[in-house]
């Protein structure tokens, strides 16, 4: 069985990432973490200081919208919601807290930019221009509301927010777990602390066994880019009928991932998935396609020919043609086609199904 647990955003708006995802997985553990947004308060025992606070409002990452779009994962035990929250008197937990909290205060730019900053006479701040990313945007609409003019902006929601996702993906990941997320924000924290902690024993390399999560679902997302609009009944019935396809697009992946170890360390892979993909992934997809294209083009040459030589016509009237094309065995009984001819498209046909990658190609003609 291949698990991952799932450390992402789970919203509405990402509901076709854990579509990719379930063409791959047999058990997706989908973590929802907690925020607890808190009022400060004067605490009168230390001369009014804001030391204690009061919560106002837990909100659960994983929304209750999203857990009934994923219903039908669930319920085919393909999906199950987890608790994230890690345990304060745990030191490990405390110590990736802590690493993750110091991540954040650097690299506060890969969620928003702040700039056009007036201060007081004091020094205090009164106002600033912030310009979010566009995947901090909408999680601030989902989980607080709109920005405009007059809405009230909450930034420490929204930085809580993904301190509390990245402090479980690497406290997962440090533990081995194999981890997938698909939240570009997470992910460039992930190559900030791969360029800037794993040299320092305290902290954990981000190595996951076996392929890595994040290659998958790069390597799944280029062949499915319209996956949104098909249902969750669907994309499950095709994956049980390609099967055969899946479990050779497996092992394809486990030879892939080695070779690529020759050039990338395990935490590259992890960071670098998407580019990877890209440039040494595709290239092989495309050139797979061609192929099934000029398969499909040598049919109407190989009938030309045969036209032109009717001592290579070889009748196969009354013979079996299981598993090939009508078309293909109609030519072949009339004895357009020459057997010789017949057997080295088998031949090309069979060692494209042969290729691993011939899954991507199934799951393209059908969501793409």
């Amino acid at each position: 069985m291949i698990k991952t647990k799932y450390i992402s955003n789970c919203t509405q708006q990402n509901i076709e990432d854990i579509k990719i995802a379930a063409l791959y997985f047999d058990k997706i553990d989908i973590i929802n973490n907690v925020v607890y947004q808190i009022e400060s308060i004067p605490d009168k025992k230390q001369n009014n200081k804001m030391n204690i606070g009061k919560i106002t409002d837990i909100k659960y990452l994983v929304t209750e919208e999203y857990q009934k779009q994923i219903k039908v994962l669930i319920d085919e035990g393909i999906a199950v919601i987890s608790s994230g929250e890690g345990k304060s008197e745990d030191e490990f937990w405390n110590s990736i807290y802590s690493t993750t909290k110091q991540i954040l205060s650097k690299e506060l730019q890969i969620i928003y930019k702040e700039s056009n900053v007036k201060k007081d006479k004091f020094g205090k701040k009164i106002s600033s221009q912030i310009i979010w990313m566009k995947e901090a945007k909408i999680i601030h609409c989902e989980f607080i509301g709109d920005l405009d003019i007059g809405k009230i902006m909450d930034v420490g929601f929204v930085v809580n927010y993904y301190s509390s996702l990245l402090s479980s993906l690497l406290l997962n990941i440090s533990k081995g777990e194999q981890c997938l997320t698909s939240s570009n924000i997470l992910n460039n924290f992930l190559k900030y602390y791969a360029n800037n902690y794993k040299a320092n024993e305290q902290y954990t390399e981000l190595t996951q066994e076996n392929i890595n999560p994040n290659l998958i679902f790069e390597a799944l997302k280029i062949a499915v880019p319209n996956i949104s609009a098909f249902p969750f009944d669907e994309l499950l019935e095709t994956r049980e009928k390609t099967n055969s396809e899946l479990l050779k697009f497996r092992s394809e992946l486990e030879t892939f991932q080695f070779n690529l170890q020759e050039n990338y360390t395990l935490s590259e892979i992890q960071t670098k998935s998407s580019e990877i993909v890209k440039h040494k992934l595709n290239p092989s997809l495309i050139d797979l396609k061609r192929k099934i294209e000029g398969l499909h083009l040598s049919l109407p040459r190989m009938v030309f020919e045969n036209f032109k030589d009717p001592r290579s016509y070889i009748p196969l009237i009354g013979t079996m043609f299981g598993g090939i094309p009508a078309h293909i065995a109609t030519l072949l009984s009339l004895g357009v086609i020459s057997g010789t001819t017949f057997l080295d498209y088998l031949k090309t046909r069979g060692d494209i199904k042969k290729n691993g990658l011939y899954y991507l190609i199934k799951l393209n003609k059908k969501f793409g």
